[in-house]
């Protein structure tokens, strides 16, 4: 494999992808872990569009808005800056609309640790709307 393609260290060289960037952050008391965030750019076209569609009271580019930044992808770092998007989105409306902000509860989904494939037992499976048994992967 290594004929075909000039393999390089990952930690050596930036990767993005789709306004995102793959960085190593530091954690408290641990070691620092890879994980995604969008770039700088990125970062501050989300910034934009939020305050153009809450001063505007754009309602259906609010929801827009609130539904892209839902589907943020679920790693730490991406989902720190989403959930300060949300605070940002929160104190623009209070600031430009004058009053509480109607959209809250952000949440963003995470990766969290693997866990292996459980076998349910016959009992505990189900059945469909249809009528059809429901099979489990085994």
């Amino acid at each position: 494999m290594v004929e075909l393609e000039q393999l390089q260290d990952a930690g050596r060289q930036r990767i993005e992808l789709t306004g995102y960037e793959l960085v190593q952050m530091p954690r408290q008391g641990r070691a620092a872990a890879w994980t995604w965030r969008m770039t700088a750019a990125n970062y501050a076209a989300w910034q934009e569009r939020l305050r153009t569609v809450i001063r505007h009271h754009d309602e259906p580019g609010i929801q827009q808005f609130l539904h892209s930044l839902r589907r943020t992808p679920p790693f730490a770092e991406s989902r720190r800056q989403a959930f300060e998007l949300g605070r940002l989105a929160q104190a623009e409306w209070q600031r430009s609309q004058r009053g509480p902000c109607p959209y809250d509860g952000l949440y963003v989904g995470w990766f969290g640790r693997f866990q292996a494939a459980k076998v349910l037992p016959v009992s505990a499976r189900g059945r469909c709307k249809q009528g059809r048994d429901l099979r489990l992967m085994d």
